[in-house]
């Protein structure tokens, strides 16, 4: 298969799914775009699952600022090998917030992964993305199997 990336267009992406869009593949020319991309993302994503309570009892979504670029480099070898982030398994408490995430390899059907994660992987994780609400800043704790 040639290069996904064409001169003329100038494109920094090429982003292909199966119709059900379960299975996506997105190719980056640039690492700096994929950890920019993989940071919005899971901020997005922890933005939307999680619903804090305010002290009037009105429901409000808190928003977390994206995670820096070199907090995510740290996983860059992780995330060679295939990364689940749980958010099902998120833990909270008072000035922290832990996002546990698993290493499952790569795979091609993504119903396997999920078989796959639920029997085995999902027991040891990898270690946690970790945001501290006092200080506003991400960092991540590897497992000691992981280090």
């Amino acid at each position: 298969m040639s290069l996904p990336f064409y001169q003329t267009l100038n494109n920094r992406f090429a982003y292909l799914t199966e119709n059900d869009g379960w299975l996506n593949k997105i190719y980056y020319k640039n690492w700096s775009d994929f950890y920019q991309v993989l940071s919005g993302a899971l901020s997005k994503k922890l933005s939307e699952s999680k619903v804090d309570k305010s002290f009037i009892s009105f429901w409000r979504k808190k928003t977390y600022p994206p995670i820096e670029p070199s907090v995510l480099k740290e996983l860059s070898r992780l995330l060679m090998e295939g990364v689940v982030f749980s958010f099902h398994s998120l833990k909270q408490a008072r000035g922290l917030l832990e996002i546990p995430f698993y290493v499952v390899g790569d795979f091609y059907d993504m119903y396997e992964m999920m078989d796959i994660f639920k029997e085995k992987v999902r027991d040891v994780s990898a270690g946690v993305l970790s945001f501290d609400k006092k200080q506003k800043k991400w960092e991540i704790q590897f497992s000691k199997v992981f280090v």
